[in-house]
């Protein structure tokens, strides 16, 4: 028996002891892979379940995600991460549903034209549903493979992944057991054994052939690029409301969350004198004026992040004495339906802060 098939049986039984018995593991098809992979990638899991499992829930297969429209899945995809990744299912799904009648193609080829399926979801959703011998290549997999085959090279050079790719085609070309289930052993290993910092050699499947753990320097790959100095962030919302109206605005240009409905805001960035406000026509706000509230209040600062920015929100409260006129920039929202609006968890945040005061 040759290494590869030694690794393989490994991995297999391991996981089959150890596998997580997630929800979205049940009843595997295309469609819920597709989702469960893009949304999962680069999130926690175990804080993505419910999301995911609400999204699932209100868009249980192509059909009706195709029909819905951007606003309401990005309200589904909240607390999901990034929207742009709602953006691209839903743009996703209208393609399946024009070129393919809403059935996933089995081809690599094919997947990858579709919006929002990249190498990896297609290598997911071939490997799992398809029984196709590919492997999927996540920061869970380039992690384990930078230290089973102590690659010292950054994690995404061009020569490291023709590395680790050549050993996955070699591996997969020889395996006997289920292509999908040995792609997620691998980051099933990635998330409880191999991880970032003190992987749990001792309990690892495959460690026997691990050239990293036998050099006994497991702990300094994979090599990473620097990581990005944290922009700290001063974010100043205005939540505005007249009796149970409240003032909301689409982010067109804004630095942060654009195309996103949220409260009038602006922020300062560190080393900066200039704000940046979430308005395009500061002449919109003319009614932050004195004379046009009846009282205001500040809410303790909170803390966010998106990427490499650090963030302090502060909330400021005004009870305005009239109604500014909506245009296609500002609506007045009733309380019972602002929700339906807010999809960020930044604003998701304030608005929590707001009731809670």
């Amino acid at each position: 028996m040759n290494n590869y098939s030694k690794i393989e049986i490994n991995l297999i039984e391991w996981f089959n002891k150890n596998k997580e018995p997630w929800f979205f593991r049940k009843d595997r098809t295309p469609y819920k892979v597709w989702i469960s992979e893009v949304a999962l990638h680069q999130t926690r899991i175990n804080a993505a379940l419910e999301p995911l499992k609400r999204f699932l829930t209100i868009y249980p297969n192509v059909h009706s995600l195709a029909k819905s429209t951007e606003e309401k899945v990005m309200n589904a995809f909240r607390g999901l991460g990034y929207y742009n990744r709602a953006k691209n299912l839903l743009r996703g799904a209208v393609y399946l549903e024009k070129y393919y009648d809403g059935i996933f193609p089995d081809t690599f080829e094919e997947l990858i034209k579709i919006p929002s399926i990249g190498s990896y979801t297609a290598a997911a959703i071939l490997s799992i549903c398809f029984q196709k011998k590919i492997g999927v290549l996540d920061g869970n997999v380039k992690r384990i493979l930078s230290r089973l085959l102590f690659i010292e090279k950054e994690i995404n050079d061009i020569s490291f992944i023709k590395t680790c790719e050549k050993f996955q085609n070699s591996l997969f070309s020889q395996i006997k057991l289920n292509s999908g289930d040995l792609n997620e052993a691998f980051m099933e290993l990635g998330q409880k054994i191999c991880t970032p910092k003190n992987p749990d050699c001792d309990n690892c499947p495959i460690s026997d052939f691990c050239f990293a753990q036998k050099k006994n320097k497991q702990n300094i790959l994979p090599i990473r690029k620097t990581k990005k100095e944290n922009i700290t962030v001063d974010w100043h919302f205005f939540i505005l409301h007249y009796e149970n109206k409240f003032l909301i605005q689409k982010y067109n240009s804004f630095c942060f969350l654009k195309h996103h409905w949220g409260f009038p805001s602006f922020s300062s960035f560190e080393n900066s004198n200039e704000n940046k406000y979430s308005f395009d026509n500061i002449n919109e706000l003319t009614f932050l004026k004195k004379n046009n509230y009846i009282e205001s209040k500040s809410l303790k600062p909170i803390k966010h992040s998106i990427t490499h920015h650090k963030i302090t929100m502060h909330t400021n409260i005004l009870n305005l004495n009239k109604v500014i006129k909506n245009n296609e920039n500002l609506l007045w929202v009733n309380e019972n339906e602002i929700t339906k609006y807010l999809t960020a968890s930044a604003m998701i945040k304030v608005w929590r802060a707001f009731k809670n005061n």
